[in-house]
């Protein structure tokens, strides 16, 4: 075998390797999915606003008792925006298919990977808000503005919704958001995948009918997936901004990979074609009297041209084309996936009938995509040539390639596929295995069933009985801002009047403008209209498990104290700063029934120049104790930079509200050094130096 031919064959292979990586990811991305509820779940609370949204064209939205979790009355009725409406009621399928979101579409990696994450992980500006806002703009524009796009894309902002409050509820129990890899990982993914998939198992079954199940991306939803979610081509706003080059989370997305590589091949045609029209240009302006220039000579060199590049061009046109048509097929491919894996009335994982779908799609397009066109009829030569386009893919190729079944699974999650299947499919029986230890709120089944559901059944000895969504703060929460995601900013604002705000709604749509990440909680506090007064917050959503105080909340109004004002970053002055603190995997406020221990995480930076040669410490513990409870860096002058440290604190069980402080020492070691908590300073560190609060009831 030449060497050329040996060439080509080993680039031949990487791209079958590649079609098949893809495939393979996308099959197991559910899995490593960051559901907070599950798709069923999604659904299921968007259809309870969906029919209160249908009978009469209004939704009704009740004043509750926020402490208690309960409805207290009628508040009162609020008129569908008419547009919204008119696009609920002739496009159902189309709303239900919008609820599956980013867990569906463009697909289930890039959704995971890039629209739900924060901007720190992707380097969006704005987050998920950001992905969420265009979907909805473009949605208003022509020729975008049908009822079958309407009616999606307020289904996807219902996702958001369900996120929101369905990542603070299962957040609480899984100890912080979705994790694979340590530190907080897999033990972290394996919670979420057990609380996640007991709820889902609790929906009432009488509801989940044939009809139920029928999503569609029908009446140009598909083409405008396509459009706003898959295409990114240059000058794009999915190019510039959402589905940037090199942006996070983008390694495996198939519209990030293939349009970048379209592009590149868009390039090289152009240049070609300028190139020759140049040629072409210069042989028409040669006058015969003009020894300046002479048409033969230009006329030679076009044709060199065009025999040494035309085949190549032939190639890569050939090849763009096959792009186009691949990712135009992407939407649907992306939508049969999500059916067979996550949203059928079998209500199982059907991984085969995934597989068969996507290897269908690697024989019609992926494979033609990465470089082997239907119509490529090149010499080696020139497609090796091109095949040099892929380099850029290597890496990610030669990671993936190895054992990438089990080797993948274990390494990335700390499970066999068999494993993995255990916990999805029997949450019930590795619940208190699972959830009585480690990260997050240590719960039994028995207690979840009779606290958190409200049901009676002591384990699952009665599959049958399900929970109301009424009684299940985070679920009830879920279905009222779906209610109002219905309305048009006229009647949020009557709301606003109604509940006694002077607020008004300055976004397009109340979903809009402030979640950051979908994978997140609290999202609410970054600037949700009816959050940004707690009194108003409180009237018509209930507290949940998980859940942080709003600034300004009095004790009486939900039960949630007046806090100090908390510190980060912290810094002492000339020798270090401190920053996130995560109590519990959460935030830096936390909610304890009875007190306890907790596990926090913690980052660093000691930098003291004028501390000479001394031993230093950053300790912290609660205010108005003794000592400190930990040690949290020891070392010299300066840590080199930002460090990550791990440490427990012991909380009393006294209802109230104890406040984690920090302060610097110089001790021997870390040993001695809790004993520095009061030195210099008698009464300890002050509420100058509050990084967190832990509120016990």
């Amino acid at each position: 075998m030449s060497r050329k031919l040996k060439q080509y064959t080993y680039r031949y292979q990487k791209l079958l390797i590649i079609s098949w990586v893809v495939a393979l990811l996308i099959t197991l991305g559910l899995p490593q999915a960051a559901f907070a509820w599950k798709p069923t779940t999604h659904v299921y609370l968007g259809q309870q606003a969906l029919a209160d949204a249908l009978d009469d064209g209004k939704v009704t939205i009740y004043q509750v008792d926020y402490a208690r979790g309960a409805i207290l009355r009628e508040l009162g009725q609020y008129q569908v925006d008419p547009t919204i409406l008119a696009a609920l009621q002739s496009n159902e399928a189309q709303y239900r298919a919008g609820i599956l979101g980013p867990d569906a579409y463009p697909d289930i990696l890039t959704g995971q990977q890039v629209i739900h994450p924060s901007p720190e992980d992707t380097h969006i500006a704005g987050g998920s808000n950001a992905w969420i806002s265009y979907l909805w703009g473009q949605s208003l524009m022509a020729p975008n503005n049908t009822p079958a796009i309407k009616a999606f894309t307020v289904g996807y902002l219902t996702h958001a919704a369900g996120d929101m409050f369905g990542h603070t509820f299962i957040n609480n129990f899984a100890g912080g958001h979705f994790a694979i890899t340590p530190p907080a990982g897999p033990a972290n993914a394996i919670k979420h995948i057990i609380v996640e998939g007991y709820v889902d198992k609790r929906l009432e079954r009488s509801a989940l009918d044939a009809n139920f199940f029928n999503a569609s991306i029908a009446g140009g939803v598909d083409n405008f997936i396509y459009q706003n979610m898959v295409d990114a081509r240059p000058g794009s706003v999915l190019d510039r901004q959402l589905l940037t080059q090199g942006g996070g989370g983008t390694d495996y997305s198939v519209p990030r990979i293939y349009s970048t590589l379209r592009t590149s091949l868009q390039r090289d045609i152009d240049v070609y074609y300028a190139t020759k029209n140049d040629y072409l240009r210069r042989i028409d302006g040669c006058a015969w009297f003009d020894f300046s220039c002479s048409k033969v000579a230009l006329s030679a060199e076009l044709a060199a041209y065009v025999v040494a590049n035309g085949a190549i061009v032939t190639y890569k046109e050939a090849w763009r084309d096959d792009i186009d048509s691949g990712l135009r097929a992407w939407p649907g491919v992306s939508h049969e996936v999500a059916k067979v894996l996550f949203f059928n009335p079998n209500r199982k994982a059907d991984t085969d009938a995934a597989d068969a779908i996507l290897q269908r799609y690697v024989a019609e397009h992926l494979i033609s995509m990465s470089g082997a066109p239907d119509a490529a009829g090149a010499i080696v030569g020139a497609v090796l040539s091109v095949l040099d386009a892929l380099d850029f893919l290597a890496e990610p190729i030669r990671q993936l390639k190895e054992d990438i079944l089990n080797t993948m699974l274990k390494q990335a999650i700390g499970m066999t596929k068999t494993e993995l299947k255990e916990y999805f499919t029997s949450p019930d029986k590795y619940f208190d295995q699972i959830l009585t230890g480690g990260a997050g709120e240590h719960v039994t089944l028995q207690q979840f069933n009779a606290q958190y559901l409200h049901i009676t059944d002591p384990g699952y000895t009665n599959p049958n009985e399900a929970f109301d969504y009424r009684n299940v703060p985070a679920a009830y929460n879920t279905v009222t801002m779906s209610k109002l995601i219905f309305l048009g900013p006229g009647e949020v604002n009557r709301l606003l009047r109604d509940l006694g705000s002077q607020a008004s709604l300055t976004t397009p749509n109340i979903m809009l403008g402030f979640i950051q990440t979908l994978d997140g909680d609290n999202q609410w506090a970054n600037g949700m209209v009816l959050a940004q007064d707690c009194n108003i917050y409180q009237q018509i959503f209930m507290r949940q498990p998980g859940e942080h105080p709003l600034p300004g909340c009095q004790q009486g109004t939900g039960g949630n104290p007046v806090l100090q004002p908390l510190q980060n970053p912290f810094v002492e002055s000339d020798r270090f700063t401190v920053r996130n603190l995560a109590l519990n995997g959460q935030g830096n406020v936390l909610t304890l029934n009875g007190g306890g221990t907790i596990r926090a995480t913690l980052e660093v930076n000691h930098n003291c120049p004028g501390c000479g040669g001394a031993i230093n410490q950053i300790i912290v513990g609660l205010g108005d104790e003794n000592g400190a409870q930990a040690c949290v860096w020891n070392g010299g002058s300066s840590s080199s930079g930002w460090q990550t440290t791990q440490f427990d604190l012991t909380v009393p069980t006294k209802p109230g509200v104890y406040y984690v402080r920090t302060r610097y020492a110089q001790a021997f070691g870390c040993s001695t050094s809790l004993g520095w908590w009061k030195v210099d300073r008698p009464a300890g560190p002050t509420q100058a130096s509050n990084i967190g609060a832990v509120i016990v009831r």
